[in-house]
């Protein structure tokens, strides 16, 4: 168990939520990577554990500014989200996040994950 509370982890919990894992399992795999506990994850470390986890990310245009914008669109399926300094969960238009008001964050880049 863990002493102290891993505050970087949204990615944990976003890529938990869109591959239907349990966050100590995504954890893992980020580690593995090369994430460090108590650090945030690159790009690239969480494109490799999605692929680890057995999906794949799609880059998705879209014209919404925020997260709440995007969520709005209602489109079916996972997505990830990120922001300047925050990753988040967009499933089936509803924002799985561990954090209030990211859906007032504006988006950076789109993914699907399927």
């Amino acid at each position: 168990m863990m002493d102290k509370i891993d505050r970087d982890d949204c990615a944990v919990y976003a890529i938990a939520f869109c591959c239907y894992m349990q966050p100590d399992v995504v954890r893992y795999w980020l580690s593995r990577e090369g994430r460090k506990l108590f650090d945030g994850a690159t790009d690239r470390q969480i494109s490799r554990t999605i692929r680890r986890l057995g999906y794949n990310q799609r880059r998705v245009k879209t014209d919404a500014k925020t997260v709440r914008g995007f969520a709005r669109m209602k489109r079916k399926g996972a997505f990830l989200v990120s922001t300047v300094d925050h990753v988040v969960a967009v499933i089936d238009g509803r924002i799985c996040d561990k954090v209030e008001n990211s859906d007032l964050m504006r988006i950076e880049k789109v993914y699907r994950i399927v």
